[in-house]
């Protein structure tokens, strides 16, 4: 059995995207059960395995957002089936929409600080 350990939490992630996010698909790869890789990332990441994987996904869409990525590109490079879908759970984890999330990253940063953002 893998054993999950912080110098290969990038490697996991690495392996999450791979498996588009997928914990069937990723534990295949991993040759886990489900519920081994529940267990492993449990432990490591004190999280189960899908909201481990949710939280890294919408992390990953901030910072694509912050390249100059557009909305779409980002949803269907995370893996997201529906843009509607990709919307709801940036608001919820980011407390914006991905527009506004945009609008706010591509202000030029002494109008940010004037404005107290």
């Amino acid at each position: 059995m893998i054993r999950l350990r912080a110098q290969n939490a990038n490697q996991f992630l690495d392996l999450a995207q791979q498996a588009g996010f997928k914990i069937r698909k990723m534990s295949k790869m991993l040759g886990l059960s489900q519920r081994q890789l529940q267990r492993e990332t449990q432990q490591h990441f004190g999280l189960r395995p899908l909201h481990w994987m949710k939280r890294q996904r919408l992390t990953a869409a901030g910072s694509l957002l912050k390249k100059r990525r557009s909305i779409k590109t980002v949803s269907d490079q995370l893996g997201f089936k529906r843009l509607s879908h990709f919307s709801r759970e940036f608001k919820l984890f980011h407390g914006l929409t991905p527009t506004q999330f945009l609008a706010r990253s591509r202000r030029p940063a002494a109008r940010r600080s004037a404005v107290g953002v």
